[in-house]
């Protein structure tokens, strides 16, 4: 290992042996999740960066905001990413096949989104400061808010039943789709 993991991905075998990609450019990534053909895609602080698995080849895509620092990744429909920008406020969607790049902002000013996950209902839900926001396709989004007495909340995952699972403060919630 390189000894400073802030500029690689890594990639980890069943049987334990560590692989590390060096980035092209040093940004610290943070996200990844898998994407379509035989690709990882991860979020930097400037950029989505995408890494073909069998060979290691990196690229990777500037925003149009280059201080959105983007955080999570979630794989969406048609060969599209779904990620958040927390400091642009955004979520933001690139198409696997062209690179091209998609901003949506969010209605509540600074609402940090942080999380995002792709549910049963095939819309993107993500975490906010004090909501959960779904965005469908097309870009509308919806917020719920959650209880004045909740902590923000980060990580969202999709559950079993038509479900989405997010962490808040010290606690795990859950909302339904509909």
């Amino acid at each position: 290992m390189s000894g400073d993991y802030f500029d690689c991905i890594g990639r980890i075998t069943p049987s334990g042996t560590v692989t590390e990609y060096q980035l092209p450019t040093s940004t610290g990534p943070s996200g990844i999740a898998a994407g379509p053909k035989g690709t990882m895609w991860f979020t930097e602080s400037s950029k989505i960066g995408s890494i073909a698995v069998n060979s290691g080849v990196i690229t990777e895509y500037p925003l149009p905001n280059p201080n959105s620092y983007p955080y999570s990744i979630t794989r969406g429909a048609k060969g599209t990413m779904w990620f958040t920008e927390p400091q642009a406020n955004k979520i933001g969607v690139i198409s696997s096949t062209t690179g091209s790049i998609k901003e949506y902002s969010i209605p509540t000013p600074s609402s940090y989104p942080y999380g995002i996950a792709r549910g049963a209902d095939g819309k993107y839900w993500f975490t906010e400061s004090s909501k959960i926001g779904v965005i469908n396709a097309k870009g509308k989004i919806t917020e719920y808010p959650l209880p004045p007495s909740s902590n923000g909340p980060s990580g969202i995952t999709a559950g079993p039943l038509n479900d989405l699972w997010f962490t808040v403060g010290d606690n795990v919630a859950s909302i339904t789709t509909s």
